[in-house]
C-alpha cells in the first residue's frame, strides 16, 4: 500500500492506493485509471463518467494535472518527504519556472509579504496561462524574472525568506 498527502488549491487529502482500492481521506472512492500513451494521457473513470487527464511531474514531488481545460498543481508529500518536515528541515523559498515560458505578469515584487500557495507570476506556455505559487510563506527577497521575459524550465522566478 502507498500512502501520499496531495495538496490541491491549499486542501490537503490523504490518498491510500491499495491493489484494488483507491481511499481518499479514508473513504473508499470507486475510480479506474487507464494509461494512454507514455506521454503522461489517461482516461479516469468514475460513476459512469470518464475524463481525460494529462499528468506531467514537474519534479518527484510535484505534479501537474490537466483536466477539463482546467490546470491543477499537486505536491505529493511522499513518506521520504514527510520524515525530513519531522527532521526540522524546510522547504526552499525558491520559485522556479515548472517549464519553458513568457512571464505575462508578476504579482509581487521585492519586500511584499506572501503566504504559502499565493500565487507569484503567471506564465504563458503553448497559449495556456499558469499560475507560479509560493512553496511557502515568508517575504519576498528578489524576482528574478521580468514582464515579457522568456524563461527557460528551472529559472529561478522568486526567492522567498522566512520571516523571523
Amino acid at each position: 500500500m502507498s500512502r501520499y498527502v496531495v495538496s490541491i488549491n491549499g486542501h490537503e487529502y490523504c490518498i491510500s492506493l491499495e491493489e484494488d482500492q483507491v481511499l481518499i481521506d479514508g473513504q473508499p472512492v470507486d475510480v479506474e485509471l487507464l494509461q494512454l500513451n507514455d506521454s503522461g494521457l489517461y482516461s479516469l473513470s468514475r460513476d459512469q463518467e470518464t475524463f481525460e487527464l494529462h499528468l506531467h511531474n514537474q519534479d518527484p514531488e510535484t505534479l501537474e494535472v490537466l483536466a477539463g481545460g482546467r490546470r491543477f498543481v499537486a505536491r505529493v508529500e511522499t513518506p521520504q518527504r514527510r520524515m525530513r518536515k519531522r527532521q526540522g528541515a524546510d522547504e526552499t523559498g525558491l520559485v522556479t519556472a515548472p517549464m519553458p515560458g513568457l512571464v505575462v505578469d508578476v504579482l509581487v515584487e521585492p519586500g511584499d509579504v506572501v503566504e504559502a500557495g499565493q500565487s507569484v507570476l503567471v506564465i504563458e506556455s503553448m497559449k495556456m496561462q499558469m499560475q507560479i505559487r509560493t512553496p511557502i510563506a515568508g517575504r519576498v527577497a528578489e524576482v528574478g524574472a521580468k514582464f515579457g521575459e522568456q524563461v527557460d524550465k528551472g529559472t529561478v522566478l522568486v526567492r522567498i525568506e522566512e520571516l523571523e
